[in-house]
């Protein structure tokens, strides 16, 4: 954060903590987006809420035209959200404990109407 290539944002209704949204590798040309909503605010509109916002002020302040999104193969609700604000399947990769693929965000998508 420090370097400014790093951004983490707290998700909060009311005054209780519903998750964090975070702009990542800021200066690797496409930025990565990530979330994580708590379980019991799942389903509400929430990440969808939050992401939209981030690439809103993320694509003005810095001139930005696209987003990645990595996700876990099998996490629908992340990938049918990516899907939600105009993603497209670009790749896919490998970890440890799972397999992701990676979605590619215009900056003005689904979510800019």
């Amino acid at each position: 954060m420090e370097a400014g290539s790093e951004f983490y944002f707290v998700i909060r209704a009311a005054s209780e903590l519903i998750g964090l949204a975070g702009l990542h590798r800021l200066n690797e040309g496409q930025p990565e987006l990530g979330i994580w909503i708590k379980e019991t605010a799942q389903g509400q509109g929430y990440g969808y809420e939050a992401i939209a916002a981030l690439m809103e002020w993320a694509a003005h302040k810095f001139g930005l035209s696209a987003f990645i999104w990595p996700v876990a193969s099998e996490n629908a609700a992340s990938r049918a959200l990516a899907e939600k604000l105009g993603g497209t399947l670009v790749g896919t990769y490998h970890r440890t404990k799972y397999a992701g693929v990676i979605y590619c965000i215009p900056a003005f998508g689904e979510n800019s109407n």
